[in-house]
């Protein structure tokens, strides 16, 4: 259902005006009600609640709620992560020499590490995103049988990508 707004106000000035007024209505009740029969309690009930369910479904009673907590989990593994990659792509480097380019390259530490670095999220989104479609079994395979102990610690290796 397409949302039309006949206003040129903000959503939530427009709904805390439509709340007010009907508290004014509920107040006012028994003098407004000779004028419009149709002005009942239930009428303002009614929408009072048509009210109250679009500053909830429209509105949210947090509306950034869902991006702070989102904003929080990137934070969370932002340090970790970007810990673990600078070790991997270091590793890769020298373990790899010359062909160390293409595989950074495959695995989008070329195109999203130094952004990511300077802290912005969607790029480290980005980063661990084409990581994880870059990192084959074969491309995990070679990385893992140069030193294979030296990467234990590197959770990126360890631990299955799903």
């Amino acid at each position: 259902m397409k949302i039309t707004r006949n206003y040129k106000y903000k959503d939530v000035e427009m709904l805390m005006a439509a709340e007010t007024i009907v508290q004014s209505l509920s107040d006012n009740l028994v003098d407004l009600s000779v004028a419009r029969t149709n002005w009942d309690e239930a009428y303002v009930t009614a929408t009072a609640t048509q009210i109250d369910n679009a500053i909830e479904n429209y509105l949210g009673k947090d509306a950034k709620l869902d991006l702070r907590q989102a904003t929080a989990q990137v934070t969370a593994v932002q340090a970790p992560a970007l810990r673990d990659l600078s070790f991997l792509k270091r590793q890769i480097e020298v373990d790899f020499g010359a062909g160390a380019a293409a595989m950074l390259k495959n695995l989008g530490f070329t195109t999203y590490l130094k952004s990511a670095r300077k802290g912005n999220q969607e790029s480290l989104i980005e980063l661990l995103y084409a990581f994880k479609q870059g990192l084959t079994a074969e491309i995990r395979a070679q990385i893992v049988a140069r030193e294979p102990a030296r990467h234990c610690s590197i959770g990126l290796l360890v631990m299955p990508i799903s």
